[in-house]
């Protein structure tokens, strides 16, 4: 059980990115406010956090219609270039 305790000892549970986070989405000809779905969280290690990045991009053809919660673009968040999540971001 020591390695284990060493472990969470180690590691704290990191929000990455919050539902509650807003991105400026614009593909050139339509721009909009988008967001996630659900929070993202994931264990990091003292100093680890500064080596997060998050991008994102736009899908393509974006209408002036899209509704919303609609998909706008997708999201990826890397640690040290090593991709941990990617997913959808939605229309607010």
């Amino acid at each position: 059980f020591k390695l284990l305790d060493d472990c969470f000892s180690c590691y704290k549970r990191t929000l990455l990115l919050s539902k509650n986070e807003k991105f400026f989405i614009s593909d050139g000809k339509v721009n909009t406010w988008a967001s996630v779905d659900r929070d993202y969280y994931y264990p990091l290690s003292d100093g680890e956090i500064e080596h997060i990045e998050i991008k994102c991009f736009p899908i393509k053809n974006l209408s002036k219609r899209i509704k919303s919660k609609e998909k706008v673009g997708q999201f990826e968040i890397y640690l040290a270039k090593r991709l941990l999540f990617s997913g959808n971001l939605y229309k607010l």
